[in-house]
């Protein structure tokens, strides 16, 4: 039953592999393509300019990633926790 098990899903991945063969083949980018991914969590910032060095504010966060994502358009931003 093991044998009849571990043949069955070779099978199954080897049919996998050829299909994708079939259809064209996969397609693979001439060019490496940078993508820069910022994560941030918990922001507890203040909405106005009037945040303290500790606190940088919702403001200045904007603007810092603005800049951040201007010099790669190939960016992601990830936010966590109670944003």
């Amino acid at each position: 039953m093991k044998r009849l098990k571990k043949s069955l899903v070779l099978l199954l991945a080897l049919s996998m592999c050829l299909s994708i063969l079939a259809i064209g083949g996969i397609t693979v980018a001439a060019d490496n393509v940078v993508i820069d991914i910022y994560a941030f969590n918990d922001f507890h910032g203040t909405v106005d300019k009037s945040a303290s060095g500790s606190n940088p504010g919702a403001d200045r966060f904007v603007a810092i990633m603005q800049e951040l994502m201007k010099d790669n358009p190939n960016s992601a931003v990830l936010a966590a926790g109670d944003n």
